[in-house]
């Protein structure tokens, strides 16, 4: 009996489709790799290594006396709730507003810590715990969503075909991004001061805040097609725009050259 070798069926409408969307995949890849350098560039490490002297200056004035391994404890159970608080509100809020109200946050906590540091600088008394309230917000703020939520919506953006090899780059950005930000730190802590370091950070969150409620489309119970269709709407609507802000600007050309010809 012949055996018959059954070829695999490809189907060559979704790769057709693919082809087709390149230019809004290329888009969705852009706002991936920005939501997560905004993700990785906010300063969270840099509170987690300043944490121990944040705790430090705290005890001088509210008698907080933590050791080291309590100081630990402390951090991870805040990120812990933070975790778990994110586990319960990601499905209601969305990740879109989710993000963008976390990396305001962040962005809010950072200010307020560089602030406190460069109003204590001037030989000016605040309480103790002011930073490590910041802090403490921060860390919560981080794990509750401008941690986790970046990889929800990178993995949403993108079908089976794309997924992997966008989540291992930007992984690999993320990475060396964590490397930069690590090797430049004691550098600018002596060029700048840790409140402009704090200050600069603040800045990182707050836009992307602004980036992602411009730009972020939601994900959340919908499709990769449904989604691309969004990007796809609002990229025409960008082009549109751009050829009406042209014709305008050949409209006022025309206007002045007649009024010169008059």
């Amino acid at each position: 009996m012949d055996h018959l070798m059954v070829m695999p069926h490809v189907d060559t409408r979704n790769t057709k489709g693919i082809t087709m969307k390149d230019k809004t995949t290329f888009k969705a890849f852009r706002i991936s790799l920005n939501v997560m350098l905004s993700q990785e560039t906010c300063g969270y490490l840099v509170v987690l290594m300043y944490a121990g002297s944040i705790f430090e200056q705290a005890s001088e004035s509210i008698s907080l006396k933590l050791s080291p391994n309590k100081q630990t404890i402390v951090v991870g159970v805040i990120q812990l709730l933070g975790s778990i608080v994110a586990s319960c509100i990601v499905e209601q809020t969305g990740r879109k507003w989710l993000l963008a109200g976390t990396s305001l946050a962040t962005g809010l906590s950072m200010l307020a810590l560089g602030a406190w540091f460069y109003i204590t600088s001037l030989n000016i008394w605040l309480p103790g715990w002011l930073p490590v309230l910041a802090m403490c917000l921060c860390i919560f703020a981080d794990a509750a969503g401008y941690q986790p939520v970046p990889y929800v919506i990178t993995s949403e953006l993108f079908t089976f075909q794309h997924r992997g090899m966008v989540t291992s780059f930007v992984s690999s950005v993320d990475a060396l991004s964590d490397f930069l930000q690590t090797k430049a730190y004691d550098p600018l802590l002596k060029l700048l001061g840790i409140h402009w370091v704090f200050i600069m950070f603040s800045i990182v969150c707050f836009l992307g805040t602004f980036y992602t409620v411009m730009w972020v489309p939601e994900t959340k119970d919908k499709t990769v097609e449904e989604i691309y269709a969004i990007l796809e709407d609002s990229r025409k609507k960008e082009k549109r725009k751009g050829m009406t802000d042209l014709r305008k600007e050949m409209q006022d050309l025309e206007c002045g050259k007649e009024m010169s010809r008059l």
